[in-house]
């Protein structure tokens, strides 16, 4: 079978680049999730204000009360 121009093998090998490549920048995404709660909790520390956390790391100011919290 014929879809877009690739016969079945090469159809299979695609999808299975585009379920990898997804992966990968979903792992990418976790990491700068995990790097933006590090510098917050940095920022927390130094008695930088909850506003200014949130506007520097893109963490909503939930995500920042709960930090300060732990």
């Amino acid at each position: 079978m014929w879809i877009g121009g690739f016969d079945d093998k090469k159809l299979k090998e695609y999808k299975k680049n585009m379920y990898d490549e997804k992966r990968r920048r979903s792992e990418i995404k976790g990491e700068r999730r995990e790097e933006k709660i590090q510098i917050a909790t940095a920022m927390l520390a130094d008695g930088v204000n909850a506003d200014l956390v949130c506007k520097y790391t893109g963490l909503t100011l939930e995500e920042v009360k709960a930090l300060q919290q732990q």
